[in-house]
């Protein structure tokens, strides 16, 4: 009986440790889950939301920085329907250039901090070629190729306007006597402001030093309208003279002379094409007013020993 009594005591002392409600500790452990994946599900889609405001939001700058600096240059040429097909090709591949680049570039993270920005990859690629060209035809004009070096000089110019290598080019069209395109560019000289009537009369005087045996009348028309100086009559007057037509040469270094009366070189062609073909009074008289003037001294002396031959 004593055994029953101490066992009772002890189960009623081992009741007060165990919950006498264990109903409520399963909801309070339920409501502690149902609070902690509501918690963890609306911080998914704060995250959510804030990502999507700040990516989505964020202007495509880089495309655009890109393509401003994709230069899309004009033909070397004033253009015509063939050349209009080949810019719009080479427009295309500039593009698909750029997507490609745009691809690889993807893995790049946007929040490193560069202390430049980088060219894009389109524009490295066309400066690359443009340069390879140039060289190309500098190689070509070395070793006397002028035909191969013209054809580099023209591709390069087509990647990238570059108004050094437009002066060489218009330099090589005159040397090998490409008349047509010399009348393209003094036709169309709007869409290249580089060119002025000194450019023009230097073509003019190269094509009279090369082996050129065709007329210049077309470039003779376009060329005077810009002539301020008399140097692109001058030229004129020098590609007929070189080319035995003393009637047109005279013609030409007599307007030089009425534009300015006062140039040592109109002055001293002028007479000296007149004393060759025996208008030695007019040529006598040109050479005093020659002397006259401050000039180079080794021209001084070459003029007073004519003037002596002529009496």
């Amino acid at each position: 009986m004593s055994l029953i009594v101490d066992s009772l005591k002890k189960v009623k002392k081992e009741e007060p440790d165990k919950n006498p409600y264990p109903i409520i500790d399963v909801k309070k452990k339920k409501g502690k889950k149902l609070f902690f994946f509501l918690s963890l599900f609306l911080l998914v889609v704060a995250t959510s939301i804030i990502y999507l405001f700040i990516f989505n939001g964020k202007k495509d700058t880089n495309r655009i920085e890109n393509l401003d600096r994709v230069d899309y240059s004009r033909t070397t040429l004033p253009p015509s329907s063939v050349d209009i097909k080949q810019e719009e090709k080479k427009e295309n591949n500039v593009s698909n250039n750029y997507i490609e680049s745009s691809k690889r570039q993807v893995v790049v993270s946007s929040n490193v901090k560069k202390p430049f920005k980088e060219k894009s990859k389109a524009s490295i690629d066309i400066e690359k070629e443009f340069k390879s060209y140039l060289l190309s035809g500098d190689k070509a004009y070395l070793r006397g190729d002028l035909k191969k070096a013209v054809t580099m000089y023209e591709k390069a110019i087509k990647i990238k306007e570059d108004i050094p290598t437009y002066m060489v080019l218009l330099s090589l069209y005159s040397q090998v006597g490409d008349i047509k395109k010399i009348e393209k560019f003094i036709k169309y000289r709007d869409l290249y402001p580089w060119i002025d009537e000194d450019i023009v009369a230097i073509t003019i005087k190269n094509l009279a030093d090369s082996n050129f045996k065709g007329t210049i009348k077309n470039i003779e028309d376009e060329a005077v309208k810009i002539d301020e100086t008399g140097r692109i009559y001058e030229a004129i007057g020098y590609f007929y003279e070189k080319k035995g037509k003393n009637a047109l040469a005279i013609h030409y270094y007599k307007e030089a002379y009425k534009k300015n009366n006062e140039n040592p070189d109109f002055l001293y062609r002028f007479a000296k094409i007149l004393e060759k073909t025996g208008n030695k009074s007019l040529a006598k008289k040109l050479y005093t007013e020659l002397l006259e003037l401050d000039i180079d001294p080794s021209l001084r002396r070459k003029v007073e020993i004519i003037l002596k031959k002529l009496g």
